[in-house]
């Protein structure tokens, strides 16, 4: 998936740059609709995995026709649910992390540019450290940014197993949508509700974002070269 994600945002960049949909001057447009691409094209291959693993890790030992493993999953959800079942909350999932990969390669590329502008390498090429401190501050600025829209994803999430199992949890909220989820928390929580957990997504999105871009950087460069 991850493969898929930086390849789908390099081919559909340079299709828009080559069929000058968008201009130089707007390059911000084609990094930003380039990311969210690359998202939808991630979330079709791990969404169905992250359905399978939330349905077995809920499951109860007393629940009649239990799944036996993952591959027995599969063919349950499929078989009583369609294909359908195995996106489950996909448009939801996508409705955060596509905006975060959209503002994240706007970000970085932006950041990427500056360094290379100031940089006295002729060759215009991207160093380990510049990869990291990009990629890193890339990721923290569209965690802080997404994080409204991730808290509403997660809690459908648990919403939605608690729902399925009927398993008893502190559960005081029952959003129908995920506009409907934005709203509620604002009206019952305030607005800075919407930033609880900020610290800790970037703390877990950071140093990936940061090692990827700057290995992918490197290969890139080398396999160019």
């Amino acid at each position: 998936a991850g493969c898929a994600y930086l390849t789908t945002h390099e081919a559909f960049n340079k299709l828009l740059r080559e069929k000058q949909w968008v201009g130089e001057q707007h390059r911000f447009v084609s990094d930003f609709t380039s990311g969210f691409v690359a998202e939808a094209m991630s979330c079709s291959m791990w969404v169905p995995i992250d359905v399978i693993k939330e349905r077995l890790q809920v499951q109860g030992i007393e629940v009649k026709g239990r799944y036996k493993g993952s591959w027995d999953a599969v063919k349950t959800v499929s078989a009583n649910e369609g294909i359908t079942g195995l996106y489950r909350g996909y448009f939801s999932t996508l409705s955060s992390f596509g905006p975060f990969s959209a503002f994240y390669f706007v970000f970085y590329e932006q950041l990427k540019g500056y360094f290379i502008s100031h940089s006295s390498d002729p060759h215009r090429t991207v160093p380990f450290t510049t990869g990291l401190l990009c990629g890193g501050t890339a990721s923290a600025l569209s965690a802080a940014v997404t994080n409204p829209l991730d808290m509403v994803k997660l809690r459908l999430q648990v919403q939605r197993s608690v729902l399925t199992t009927g398993v008893s949890t502190q559960f005081t909220y029952h959003y129908t949508s995920f506009l409907g989820g934005l709203r509620s928390i604002v009206r019952d929580e305030g607005i800075r509700a919407l930033w609880q957990g900020v610290t800790a997504r970037i703390l877990f999105a950071g140093p990936q974002a940061a090692f990827t871009m700057a290995i992918f950087e490197g290969i890139r460069l080398k396999l160019l070269s």
